[in-house]
């Protein structure tokens, strides 16, 4: 999958309903990467705050879905859509872009033990959730979590997500907000590769240059 590939399953399906109904998952994508920004993030965490959910995205397309098999249960689960959208945002942005995305639910987990706020927060699926994931964790396994790298990163990531379920608040037009992620993994492309090495050896995809900065 390239990025443009990507464009084009956010505009195929990005219209499913984002947990709740009155959000889709472009406008939850949206919402989130704009807290990111508006936190003073690095453009490759406001880029995985754009693709955090594009493992359930690509569940939701046949061309994308998990294929049927003994793995298939796991293939298909939150923990497993964290690990597909890793492993094809990894070659194309390197570890700023993937790794925060696989490290959310550990995140979400280390949260849930650690800020009683946090886990009141949570709903009862996202607490089943939770427990599917391994549960609360110790204050030893908390602390090791958090030294982990990108670790603080999936942090910010995770309350990003949890605050981004305004109602009130849209983007202008689907059409804008694709230009607004065209843009920003398009600047991710054009800077120095500072990946890893995976980057470095992979052909980098290349997106056409935006002509103009839209209005977000």
């Amino acid at each position: 999958m390239d990025p443009q590939a990507l464009l084009e399953l956010y505009g195929l399906e990005g219209r499913q309903a984002a947990g709740a109904a009155w959000l889709n998952r472009v406008e939850h994508a949206w919402q989130c990467a704009r807290l990111a920004r508006n936190a003073g993030a690095a453009p490759s965490l406001q880029l995985a705050a754009w693709l955090h959910e594009l493992g359930d995205l690509m569940a939701g397309h046949p061309a994308t879905a998990a294929p049927d098999g003994p793995d298939q249960t796991l293939a298909r689960s939150e923990t497993g859509a964290a690990q597909r959208a890793a492993a094809v945002l990894q070659p194309l942005f390197g570890d700023t872009v993937s790794e925060p995305i696989a490290l959310r639910l550990q995140a979400r987990r280390c949260l849930a033990s650690t800020k009683p706020d946090f886990r009141r927060r949570l709903s009862a699926a996202e607490l089943e959730a939770v427990e599917r994931e391994g549960g609360l964790q110790s204050a030893r396994e908390a602390r090791a979590f958090l030294q982990r790298p990108y670790a603080p990163q999936a942090i910010k990531l995770c309350l990003w997500d949890m605050d981004a379920h305004d109602p009130t608040l849209r983007p202008p037009s689907l059409e804008g907000v694709l230009d607004t992620l065209r843009r920003l993994m398009w600047l991710l492309q054009a800077s120095e590769p500072l990946r890893t090495g995976t980057w470095l050896r992979t052909p980098r995809p290349t997106l056409r240059q935006p002509k103009a900065a839209p209005a977000v």
